[in-house]
């Protein structure tokens, strides 16, 4: 998987890279199993406003650090502002909402400007009602892995999350809220993907003219 995701991030130009968790395998692997994978995934991303990364439920406090070193803005129930001439965007990332249960999006928006657009990174789809009633406009996370494993014409048969299917890969809407939820570069849990394609989102953001 590193290979293929090191070839991949080589060909993508963008204004900023996030990372939505799960960076170990499961809850068992060895942390230091992580770094040197993820640090050549790091070396190849070119990224205009850098990287930023939240953690998983698979992942622990004691890799901020590390990450940060590699140069991954950590994002642990904070945020911060990219502004452009007269726009500004916030960048908001919580912590792990699903098993850890120590997510706070009042904290990670503390800050934001009035008008910014407001983008969540959030590990899973769980906080969607929460994300909208604190004026998310955009909300991007994983956790779901899309099932992994997705029979034809009944899909996934374990997402492991507590919201809707229709959330758990993809994107969706919910009220005035966007969101997107990828399928990932890796697995868990099971070293397999079966009808579950892999991958890297390049989400394109536009203004509205008017």
């Amino acid at each position: 998987m590193t290979e293929a995701a090191c070839a991949l991030v080589k060909t993508i130009e963008a204004d900023l890279c996030v990372l939505t968790g799960d960076f170990r395998f499961n809850q068992g692997a060895s942390c230091r199993a992580v770094y040197a994978g993820l640090g050549r995934i790091v070396e190849g991303i070119r990224a205009r406003h850098g990287i930023t990364g939240i953690l998983g439920n698979n992942d622990v406090a004691a890799m901020v650090d590390p990450m940060r070193a590699m140069g991954i803005r950590m994002l642990i129930n904070e945020g911060f502002a990219i502004e452009r001439d007269d726009a500004a965007i916030w960048i908001g990332g919580v912590d792990d909402p699903h098993d850890f249960r120590a997510a706070s999006i009042a904290a990670a928006f503390d800050g934001a400007p009035d008008g910014a657009f407001a983008v969540l990174l959030a590990h899973s789809p769980e906080l969607i009602k929460c994300a909208e009633r604190h004026g998310a406009d955009l909300y991007l996370c994983g956790h779901t892995h899309g099932g992994q494993i997705c029979l034809p014409f009944l899909g996934p048969f374990f997402l492991n999350t507590r919201c809707p299917r229709r959330f758990s890969a993809g994107p969706w809407r919910h009220g005035n809220m966007q969101g997107f939820t990828t399928t990932g570069l890796g697995a868990s849990t099971l070293p397999v993907r079966y009808n579950c394609r892999p991958e890297a989102a390049l989400i394109e953001l536009r203004r509205l003219s008017g």
